[in-house]
């Protein structure tokens, strides 16, 4: 007889379930195993009377009613045909087993029951879906109930650990024996023998707190397990003294505890803090300790939350004299340009009446569209010098960020150092060229990054270092990254029309060629996310959708935006946040999407089975009020766990998977 014939007759859900009745006929009925019966019975008598009986007794062209019958049938059969199966499947593992296992401990079911239904519902499992996603939902509420970190702080601690001793108890004997019947009881209670090999718990008591960021590798960030991370995230700038936002509570204007709650309850998983320069070093050569300690402990506020801080020096328009900020006061001196060409000369004929350290009055800068100052004499000239090391300002630059990077440099949560938010191109008036796209990345910038890098490396070497090109750029023009490692760097770009003039997509497709040549990653850390009309509204839509399309992470700009004058959250703008995502990616991602209709989430990747850290997707409690529904093929390639976080899933990978094999995830919402 051949051997396919055999597994044929082995594999047909008729001939299992018929030699379970057999059994169940042969000894003492368990009352709660005849509800799958009935439900099947139903579906088959329905199907038997609309294909047999009815045809027989009614022949269609002598009954025209008989028709419209059987469409009736079949339609009610196939709607529901889906639910009941499911259901069954729920009653076989959430409430048979129970009343086996149960039975059994008080004497009154015969262990051979249990055994044979265990070999039964293995079977189920590796031939039905429905089987799969009872065992899965059930074993994540077990261990979500009955485990830490989770655990329902009423259950007490020996109840706990006797659900876990059980589990692993089962993992050794099925282990030694090997025997089928050992590793059904092991599916039944974690969805198969690996399962149990892999203890979430026990990993993440293992490595507590973030995963410190890795290298960049094949143009994604990765973390120090391997995992390809992605990040969702804000930015928070104080662009006038003290330099930095309060801790006390102010919506908008505040990065204290309630702040970090409500971003970590968004899904925001990175925050690109501003650490002005000119708050760092008001003297030359004397750090301000006392502002250098506050960003630390914001950065430690976020760490607590499970949020990344990139350290950015942020400018814009680069000084006070300039009715910009971000250098010191300082930086600037009056005399680098003739009197009649001080700022804002030729933004205005004139240039204004300034204070003794040369700042103009608030009511003149406000009379200023600030992004056309660079544009100005004095501005173009600053940052000429800035460039060309003049007075050693280039130098002071890169001791600033020397000083921040020694602080940062045994901080888990650190992203990485961004070296200079939307630097200007340079002295334009000295060498038009520089307004030529991509010409001010290697003619101007280029130097000063490799400057400032040089003297990051000294302290640190590993924290990834962030850069920016001209905002105007098409293509970067950066002839290499900073000191020539691309596995060690990320290209900052920002996306706002204008200066960019084309679509999103087009940006993006542009960066991801950046990142092939300069052998890099790209993240978007700026773009629109503030109000407006309902065509400012769609391209915020339109762009968190393209930066999945693309795998890019991104930041918003910027917190400040989130809230109304009342203090309240705009709802159209916190739903952008609060998009599920994979934070950590345990292979190669292939794609992941986000339906905004339905809050469904899939995500489709190559597993690498020698990460032994777990693919996490963020699933932000706003967007899942009631929970959602996890599936995932194949069935049995993921051990599921829920942090106490309250938005993280974890996801282990199975060790019986090969490595590059494609795992699909489906996230949906109850």
């Amino acid at each position: 007889m051949p051997k396919q014939w055999h597994l044929d007759i082995f594999r047909n859900e008729n001939i299992q379930y018929f030699a379970l009745a057999f059994y169940w006929y042969s000894y003492q009925p368990v009352t709660v195993t005849l509800v799958p019966y009935f439900v099947f019975s139903i579906f088959h008598a329905f199907g038997y009377i609309r294909s047999t009986i009815i045809p027989v007794l009614f022949p269609a062209d002598q009954n025209p009613w008989i028709a419209q019958l059987c469409d009736t049938i079949k339609s009610y059969t196939d709607q529901y045909h889906e639910t009941a199966m499911q259901i069954s499947a729920y009653v076989e593992v959430m409430i048979v087993i129970p009343r086996l296992l149960l039975g059994v401990l008080l004497f009154r079911t015969s262990i051979l029951a249990l055994i044979i239904f265990s070999h039964f519902l293995r079977l189920r499992y590796y031939l039905s879906p429905h089987t799969q996603q009872a065992v899965f939902q059930s074993t994540l509420f077990l261990d979500h109930w009955l485990l830490p970190p989770t655990k329902d702080p009423r259950i007490p601690p020996w109840l706990s650990k006797l659900y876990f001793n059980l589990r692993a108890m089962i993992v050794r004997y099925a282990s030694a024996t090997g025997s089928v019947t050992s590793s059904c009881i092991l599916l039944l209670l974690g969805s198969s023998l690996t399962s149990f090999a892999i203890n979430p718990a026990e990993w993440y008591k293992a490595n507590p707190g973030m995963a410190k960021i890795g290298p960049v590798k094949n143009h994604q960030i990765t973390d120090i397990h391997g995992r390809v991370r992605f990040f969702h995230g804000t930015n928070v700038v104080k662009k006038e003294a003290p330099w930095y936002r309060s801790f006390d509570f102010k919506p908008g204007d505040s990065f204290g505890l309630q702040d970090v709650q409500n971003l970590q309850r968004l899904g925001i998983n990175a925050v690109r803090l501003g650490h002005h320069w000119a708050g760092s070093e008001p003297v030359r050569g004397q750090y301000n300790t006392t502002f250098l300690d506050i960003m630390k402990q914001q950065t430690q506020l976020a760490n607590d939350h499970g949020i990344y801080i990139l350290v950015d020096v942020h400018q814009d328009v680069l000084a006070q004299q300039f009715c910009g900020h971000g250098v010191p006061s300082w930086f600037v001196k009056t005399d680098w340009v003739p009197s009649y060409k001080r700022f804002p000369v030729p933004q205005k004929l004139t240039p204004f009446t300034t204070n003794d350290q040369g700042i103009p009055s608030s009511s003149d800068c406000s009379s200023l569209e600030w992004d056309l100052s660079y544009l100005t004499v004095a501005v173009a000239n600053a940052f000429g010098r800035l460039y060309n090391n003049y007075d050693g300002l280039g130098d002071a630059f890169a001791l600033y960020w020397k000083q921040l990077a020694s602080q940062y440099v045994d901080t888990p949560n650190i992203l990485g150092y961004n070296l200079l938010n939307e630097p200007w191109v340079g002295d334009q008036w000295a060498d038009p060229t520089l307004l030529v796209p991509g010409v001010a990345d290697h003619k101007t910038m280029e130097a000063l990054w490799n400057r400032a890098a040089t003297q990051i490396r000294n302290v640190d070497n590993n924290t990834l270092i962030w850069f920016e090109g001209s905002t105007f750029d098409i293509k970067s023009g950066f002839n290499n990254v900073p000191l020539g490692d691309g596995s060690k760097t990320v290209q900052s770009f920002h996306y706002y029309r204008p200066p960019q003039i084309g679509a999103i997509t087009t940006t993006l497709a542009n960066r991801a060629d950046d990142s092939k040549r300069l052998n890099t990653a790209a993240v978007m850390t700026e773009f629109t996310m503030w109000m407006g009309d309902q065509s400012q509204m769609d391209g915020i839509q339109t762009a968190v959708n393209a930066a999945d399309d693309y795998m890019v992470s991104w930041m918003g700009w910027a917190y400040e935006n989130l809230y109304d004058a009342n203090g309240t959250m705009y709802a159209a703008l916190a739903k952008h946040y609060s998009r599920a995502y994979p934070q950590a990616i345990s292979g190669t991602p292939d794609k992941f999407t986000f339906n905004t209709t339905d809050s469904s989430f899939s995500l489709v990747f190559h597993a690498d089975p020698t990460i032994d850290a777990p693919t996490e997707l963020i699933l932000p409690k706003d967007t899942f009020p009631n929970g959602y529904n996890v599936s995932f093929t194949p069935a049995d390639a993921l051990v599921p766990y829920a942090l106490d976080d309250q938005r993280t899933l974890a996801l282990f990978t199975q060790p019986s998977i090969q490595s590059g094999q494609a795992i699909s995830i489906s996230i949906t919402k109850k």
